[in-house]
């Protein structure tokens, strides 16, 4: 590998934070996961996605539909969860905006 190629790669890699062990959760409302499924098109439905919260403890889910994958919509699914309790730790991905063709 060339020197360029090399100071190129080694950039991205001090961007990396070290792995760690959560949990397992010891009560409910400790730690909740956050999963969005998208992209549905079509069955005459005006909603794209499906929000997704399951907690660790329960492993009981909560879920919400959208038009879209804005702040709003999350902060409607974390209002929905503080009815039934106050969440820990809420976990979730870099969510990538789904493109239809």
């Amino acid at each position: 590998m060339c020197e360029t190629c090399a100071g190129n790669k080694s950039r991205f890699g001090c961007f990396k934070q070290p792995l760690s062990q959560l949990g397992p959760a010891s009560k409910p409302f400790q730690i909740l996961s956050l999963g969005t499924i998208g992209c549905f098109a079509g069955n005459r439905s005006p909603k794209k996605y499906l929000h997704l919260v399951v907690d660790h403890f329960t492993k009981f889910a909560f879920a919400i539909t959208s038009r879209s994958q804005t702040a709003k919509d999350f902060v409607n699914i974390v209002k929905k969860i503080q009815r039934k309790g106050q969440p820990e730790l809420l976990l979730s991905d870099q969510y990538a905006e789904c493109k239809t063709i």
